[in-house]
């Protein structure tokens, strides 16, 4: 009997309820991670940004102007590294209200 191993390299999707969050709201970002063996993950967020990441979700409890900026989760595994970035805007409520956000 033959038994077939197949090893896969990381994909990496982040997903959010948007790109854009009103001042003082909270996002949660989601990474989606997938391979096998099963990837380590890490993300990276802009420098002085206020995000508490648990487990595969990194979450904005009260954003802020340091905020802004991009957002990547990072999958590494034996057989490869995958990357997903989303660019986060934070923007006033009436700035917001005028974008019909």
């Amino acid at each position: 009997m033959l038994i077939f191993v197949f090893a896969v390299s990381p994909v990496v999707t982040v997903t959010s309820p948007s790109s854009v969050v009103i001042l003082e709201e909270m996002l949660v970002l989601s990474c989606d991670v997938q391979g096998d063996p099963q990837p380590g993950f890490q993300w990276s967020s802009p420098p002085g940004a206020n995000a508490i990441v648990d487990s595969t979700q990194l979450t904005i409890p009260s954003a802020a102007p340091e905020n802004t900026g991009s957002y990547t989760c990072t999958a590494i595994n034996p057989q490869g590294t995958g990357s997903d970035t989303i660019l986060i805007s934070v923007r006033g409520r009436a700035v917001a209200r005028l974008l019909g956000i």
